[in-house]
This record gives structure tokens, sequence and C-alpha cells, in this order.
């Protein structure tokens, strides 16, 4: 994960001179962030987001205990498991951590393609 915002910090989101993906998907052990990703504030600030993306099982709603356990995979504790010097790709020791929330059903079958939803992604480069 360091070689990932290294690049996007220090190099223009370049490796060896090839374009760097905008998106990292960090290894699941040890536990912490399911994606990291980079916003650009006022133009030339770069900040780093880490999102923990939680699937959510039934009908009730999430306890305290479910949430802080999210939050904690996005702690500065869990990112420096994958990035010991992480810190130092967050200007003015800042960052992002983000909780992605979405519920789900359980199901025996998967849905064919014509019962999933229609979903429209526009990108507008500004």
């Amino acid at each position: 994960m360091e070689e990932f915002m290294d690049a996007h910090i220090n190099h223009q989101s370049t490796r060896n001179n090839l374009p760097v993906a905008p998106f990292f998907f960090p290894k699941s052990k040890p536990s912490g962030p399911d994606l990291v990703f980079f916003i650009r504030i006022d133009g030339d600030r770069v900040v780093p987001v880490f999102v923990q993306m939680k699937l959510h099982q039934g009908t009730s709603n999430f306890s305290e205990k479910d949430w802080n356990d999210a939050l904690s995979t996005v702690s500065a504790a869990k990112i420096e498991g994958h990035a010991k010097n992480f810190r130092k790709y967050c200007p003015d020791n800042v960052y992002i951590s983000m909780i992605v929330a979405y519920p789900t059903k359980w199901t025996d079958k998967l849905p064919t393609p014509l019962d999933l939803p229609k979903i429209t992604v526009v990108f507008s480069k500004s």
C-alpha cells in the first residue's frame, strides 16, 4: 500500500513511468481498510481515503458495536498494519476514514441478469 500511496502523493500517480490505478484493495490480512483512494482538495492538496465496506445482513440496524468495529478497521493502527509509514502521505496529518454499509438479504439462488437493477455511472473530467 505504501508504494500505491507514494505514487499518488510524490509521483503524479505514476510508478516506473506507468500510470497507477486510482484504487487500491489491500490484502484482507491483517485487518484494515477494504479500499484506498485519494481525493484532491482545493486543486493541489491530495488526501487519502480509507474505506471499510460492510455487508449488513438481516432486518435490524447496525448496533453501536458494529459501527465501532467497522470504524476500528480504518483507524491509524489498522492502516499501519498495511503501510507502516502511511502518515507521511497524509498532508497535515489529514486522512479520511469512511464506512460504507449496505443491506442484503440471504438468498438460495443468484438472480438472473434480467432481475439485476440497471445502474448508470457517468464520469466527468473537469
